[in-house]
């Protein structure tokens, strides 16, 4: 059995007030400085959701300040807290050794889909 994490980025305007709105602007992102690769290579799909045949899409949406510190981190959508969890993981350990790599003050939204095969 193998399983499969899909991504593709989206990268709007930073939100003021760090709250995400649905009027910021988006712009399309083919694998963003590299990132939306190893997001994809280094998440890991966890054992109880192989196990329990968990899949599905989340929306992931997360702000970098200045310093490139990862200020907020949102998953939403219709899939198990382990797959939310393992999402949330990946990108705050690509953030912490990597987020100078990705510009600072954007709401990055991220879909993602869960798929065993």
């Amino acid at each position: 059995m193998k399983a499969t994490v899909f991504l593709a980025i989206l990268v709007g305007l930073f939100a003021t007030q760090l709250t995400y709105s649905q009027e910021l602007a988006t712009v399309n992102v083919k694998n963003y400085n590299g990132f939306t690769n190893e997001i994809s290579e280094n998440t890991v799909y966890p054992e109880s959701s192989l196990q329990n045949l968990d899949e599905g899409k989340v929306i992931v949406r997360f702000i970098l300040n200045d310093s490139h510190d990862l200020q907020k981190i949102d998953v939403v959508g219709n899939t198990s807290l382990d797959l939310k969890d393992a999402i949330k993981e990946s990108i705050t350990n690509y953030v912490a050794t990597k987020g100078e790599t990705l510009d600072s003050n954007l709401v990055y939204e991220l879909p993602v889909r869960f798929v065993i095969e």
